[in-house]
């Protein structure tokens, strides 16, 4: 016996045993192998909605807490009086005009007046 005809009966076995087994099967009812499956299937989707749940309300928990926390620090960190630097003078607007001088002197501001009124 050479291989290729050991391969042949091999593969005419599996080929014929294939056969039986689909004509064995009744398509018209519905096997119970088929209702297994159908259960199977309904139970993992239904587990995958629970995990999916479970993951959704856990991250909606996690960003509440996280917000409390940074919401006391920032409360914290708002009652605190800032350290200030340098004094400022509330008076500040009161002080008299000390800057850049002006662009033109006090005769050629009056002569411009006098020119855009008339």
């Amino acid at each position: 016996m050479t291989m290729r005809s050991l391969f042949a009966i091999v593969l005419l076995g599996v080929v014929t045993s294939t056969a039986t087994l689909y004509a064995e099967v009744d398509v018209t009812q519905p096997s119970r192998v088929d209702s297994v499956d159908a259960k199977r299937t309904q139970r993992e989707s239904a587990t995958a909605g629970v995990l999916l749940l479970g993951v959704i309300l856990f991250i909606g928990i996690m960003t509440v807490v996280l917000m409390m926390l940074y919401g006391s620090r920032l409360r914290r960190l708002a009652r605190q009086r800032g350290q200030c630097t340098q004094q400022t003078d509330d008076f500040w607007f009161l002080r008299p005009k000390t800057g850049l001088p002006s662009k033109h002197t006090e005769g050629e501001e009056a002569d411009q007046l006098t020119d855009s009124s008339r």
